[in-house]
């Protein structure tokens, strides 16, 4: 849709439309751009993605980004954007949605982290993490791709938050965590910051 367009002021000047409309029904963030690089046409969620090239995805995600957030967080027009699903969702085995991503770490940095270099650039004040696992990691969990990666090397300084029931999926999918107690305690130790929707009790 959109990326067949190659043209990032057009989609720049659409998300500042749908800021305006967003703060005008009470929210402050949204949950966008899609950063993923769609590497495998049977996964469900390839239509999300602003493609195959990194290039391209980066590009518009970074255009994205600019048109929600305006001129940053005193805009009265604009809203947090958040770059969803870091760092490696788009090409899951099997093109199961949420299957694991095992990719070599030069694929994961030069493929599927570029996008998303491209809306930490841009300013993006938020981040979402991917439900799958990448290098047998579940990325809710794990402090090698939300802090290590994240913060340290790509020095993102906003906040990161998790996709619908991610703590959760710790335990139940995942099993990395023996209960939705240490789940909790599983992502907020690695470098989860808000837990947007979910069922994980502390």
């Amino acid at each position: 849709g959109a990326a067949a367009t190659w043209d990032p002021s057009l989609i720049e000047a659409g998300a500042a439309v749908t800021a305006v409309e967003t703060r005008r029904v009470g929210a402050h963030q949204n949950y966008s751009p899609t950063c993923d690089v769609g590497r495998d046409p049977r996964w469900g969620r390839v239509f999300e993605t602003f493609g195959e090239s990194p290039h391209l995805c980066g590009e518009m995600a970074a255009a994205k980004v600019r048109g929600y957030q305006g001129d940053g967080l005193g805009d009265p027009d604009g809203v947090v954007a958040t770059a969803k699903h870091f760092p490696a969702y788009g090409e899951p085995e099997r093109g199961e949605d949420a299957s694991p991503v095992d990719v070599s770490e030069y694929k994961l940095r030069n493929v599927f982290v570029r996008p998303f270099e491209r809306a930490l650039a841009a300013g993006v004040e938020s981040v979402m993490p991917s439900y799958n696992s990448v290098g047998g990691e579940p990325s809710h969990g794990s402090e090698r791709v939300l802090s290590d990666l994240l913060r340290e090397e790509l020095g993102f300084e906003g906040h990161v938050v998790s996709d619908w029931n991610g703590v959760v999926h710790l335990h139940e999918d995942h099993r990395t965590a023996a209960d939705r107690r240490d789940a909790v305690r599983q992502s907020r130790e690695a470098g989860l910051d808000v837990e947007s929707v979910g069922h994980a009790d502390a």
